[in-house]
């Protein structure tokens, strides 16, 4: 047993001598941190960059931990803490539009309300996110799927799509066109297509190697919520608490940036 469990006591190692130095290892620099042979450490790094874990090779000189390890990391966090840490920018947002902020994260096979903040003194009908985000109808579900690979939005629309209103897409066609102008566009929207008069309008919040598993949204009821601002108004309001939430939850910075 303690043999076999050797090489996994090795990856670990490496993993962590690459984590101890955001800006990066060398193959020299990781083999003499562990005491393994060159080879020995060449093999093992190249298995760890194969599956994510490890970032680097293929004409860079250094490695850095990967996306893959990354995102494991953002999936484990402590709910309660990462809510704790968005606490201030989505409060922030909800004072500055008067409804209601909220963060998600996506877990490929869901996607998890994390925390929503509400006006203190409401003067008006408050709506909340609920826990359900469909790729076909609500703001965020929409963010989250347009910045994910094509298979994984084909994967998705294999399950049922349920027609909330008479407003919400079905054709797979649509649906996956609209991604991509969510995308393009940098917010997305659910103008009554999950709930009548209800509008909700959400932005990407993009982290260096991971990519896009958090989306910050707003929604209210739509007249008010247009009443004195217009859409994009509202999604640049939005994208500042993202790219708030963005600094927070950089789990890497550049080399040479202050942390």
């Amino acid at each position: 047993m303690a043999g076999a469990s050797s090489p996994i006591k090795r990856l670990a190692a490496i993993l962590d001598a690459v984590a101890a130095s955001p800006s990066g290892l060398a193959l020299k620099e990781i083999a003499d941190a562990i005491g393994l042979p060159m080879a020995t450490t060449h093999r093992m790094i190249h298995s760890l960059v194969d599956i994510g874990y490890v970032e680097g090779g293929s004409g860079r000189a250094t490695f850095t931990i990967g996306p893959r390890l990354l995102r494991i990391f953002h999936l484990a966090f402590d709910t309660d803490t990462l809510a704790t840490l968005v606490e201030p920018a989505l409060r922030a947002q909800t004072e500055d539009l008067g409804i209601a902020a909220y963060l998600v994260q996506f877990k490929d096979s869901r996607i998890d309300l994390i925390h929503t903040t509400m006006p203190v003194h409401p003067s008006h009908t408050i709506m909340h996110p609920g826990d359900a985000f469909p790729i076909n109808a609500s703001a965020a579900g929409k963010v989250l799927f347009a910045h994910q690979p094509r298979e994984r939005q084909l994967e998705e629309l294999k399950k049922p799509l349920v027609a909330y209103d008479d407003l919400t897409l079905t054709d797979h066609e649509a649906i996956l066109a609209d991604l991509d102008a969510v995308k393009a566009r940098g917010y997305g929207m659910s103008d009554e297509e999950l709930d009548r008069g209800v509008l909700a309008i959400a932005c990407p919040v993009e982290l260096e190697k991971i990519g896009v598993i958090y989306s910050v949204g707003a929604l209210g009821l739509k007249a008010r919520m247009l009443a004195d601002r217009d859409v994009p108004e509202i999604a640049a309001r939005i994208a500042r608490t993202a790219a708030e939430i963005k600094a927070l939850l950089e789990p890497l910075r550049r080399s040479g940036e202050a942390s």
